[in-house]
């Protein structure tokens, strides 16, 4: 867990985030405003000087007498007891600062309003300085309940910081008090991804996606903590296999045996297909069209892989490397019907769209070496031994050096190119479906 320190420090930046108050903007002076204004300069002269101790008291008189001064004295007050709260080592004084730090929001709610901008604020300083190392029942109990109001408030809208800290809660609140059930902990889960999912969706900074991909990432391993079965193949079979069988078109259950089959490696259970499929016809994505095309692809169903691949080559017209990728994918499924002509339109395809990935003009060299025996005339060897040439050229132009050295193993040899009168160097015509000129070369 990170240190106390980077909590803080974090939770800094997370109350910035926040944004400023949009009520108690205007300074309300009491009818005592010499002596307001004079704990004013104190208070403020010692936060600036970094002397937090000597800004209580001042801060104090404000807040006492001046509740609805202006927010800076709820801003600096939390920044004071923050503070002070970090570098305390006694416990007790500790969480006497604590409270009086988390009271400061309080206040602040209670005078300025705003709560759904500061109460998050809030329980977050009280996550960060009240869940590390704390083993009392009665404060876990109340952290959970406090992120609980806090996610029924704000909805998706959650930043980053809070949606890592509830997954911890969530998971030191089971592990400790055993009270949710697997149903319970499955629908908290759900939601958080629904989170994840929502802020993925409008966010731009390719960082700030990595972060909340982690979040998933750290969700999905509290979950296998709180609910040790759930990858498990026959688990799953028993516990939501049932349910969505009674309800076929139910999305959660759907994405519940999608997800926990393929993190149990149980992808060759008949329901993953159905559940995919449900999913897919809710939303379709080009890489679940992929997963589904890719299985049906290993199950020899050609109809239905290239049904998908097609779909997700129209899904992802905008995205040359995913494009390019649907055209392997239908190169596979041509070459797996024999259809070698096709598959190597489409392999070219996928090189003109994606020239970063030279892949495919290896899995073209593959359909050359293939059709030796389809090809072979059996007139000269030099002349049917042509095919490995061009296929080395493949291979050559993939960077495939494995196979670049066997197909060379292949070449006509010099007594065979002798027999035939030809001579290196000169051009020759592969026939066959092949149909290219290669220079002619030999093995030795």
């Amino acid at each position: 867990m990170m240190p106390l320190k980077g909590l803080v420090l974090t939770a800094g930046i997370f109350l910035i985030a926040l944004g400023a108050n949009a009520q108690c903007k205007d300074w309300i002076w009491p009818e005592d405003r010499s002596t307001a204004e004079e704990k004013n300069v104190l208070y403020s002269d010692a936060v600036k000087a970094k002397q937090y101790r000597d800004a209580v008291k001042p801060w104090q008189w404000l807040v006492t007498n001046t509740p609805n001064l202006n927010s800076s004295i709820y801003i600096n007050g939390t920044k004071i007891y923050n503070e002070l709260a970090k570098v305390e080592k006694d416990p007790v004084r500790k969480k006497e600062l604590v409270d009086s730090l988390l009271w400061v929001y309080d206040k602040r709610i209670e005078v300025c309003g705003q709560k759904e901008k500061h109460y998050p604020t809030k329980v977050f300083y009280d996550y960060i300085f009240n869940i590390k190392n704390n083993k009392d029942t009665v404060n876990v109990v109340h952290l959970y309940d406090e992120f609980e109001a806090v996610f029924d408030m704000s909805g998706q809208k959650v930043n980053q910081a809070l949606a890592q800290a509830y997954v911890n809660v969530l998971k030191v609140y089971q592990l400790r008090m055993k009270k949710l059930t697997d149903e319970e902990i499955l629908e908290k889960y759900d939601w958080l991804i629904s989170v994840i999912d929502y802020n993925v969706a409008k966010e731009t900074d390719q960082k700030k996606i990595d972060k909340w991909e982690s979040i998933r990432a750290n969700a999905d391993q509290m979950l296998i903590q709180l609910i040790k079965n759930i990858t498990d193949c026959e688990f799953i079979k028993e516990v939501f296999v049932p349910k969505f069988e009674a309800e076929p078109t139910n999305l959660k259950y759907a994405q519940w045996i999608f997800k926990f089959m393929l993190m149990g490696k149980c992808t060759s259970e008949p329901i993953w297909m159905k559940a995919a499929e449900v999913i897919y016809e809710d939303d379709k994505q080009p890489k679940l069209a992929e997963i589904l095309g890719n299985k049906y692809l290993s199950d020899k169903d050609y109809a239905n892989a290239e049904k998908f691949y097609n779909e997700g080559l129209e899904l992802s017209k905008d995205d040359k490397e995913q494009n390019a990728e649907f055209y392997v994918r239908l190169g596979h499924v041509k070459r797996a019907n024999g259809s070698n002509s096709a598959a190597r339109d489409l392999y070219r395809k996928a090189v003109a769209t994606n020239p970063s990935n030279v892949e495919p003009y290896s899995y073209i060299g593959v359909l050359y070496t293939n059709s030796y025996e389809q090809c072979r005339e059996n007139v000269n060897k030099a002349q049917d031994r042509l095919i490995y040439i061009a296929a080395y050229n493949m291979y050559k132009r993939a960077g495939d050096t494995k196979r670049m050295a066997a197909a060379k193993e292949q070449f006509p040899s010099v007594e065979e190119i002798f027999e035939v009168n030809w001579d290196k160097g000169q051009t020759k015509q592969v026939g066959c479906w092949i149909n290219e000129p290669v220079i002619l070369s030999t093995r030795d």
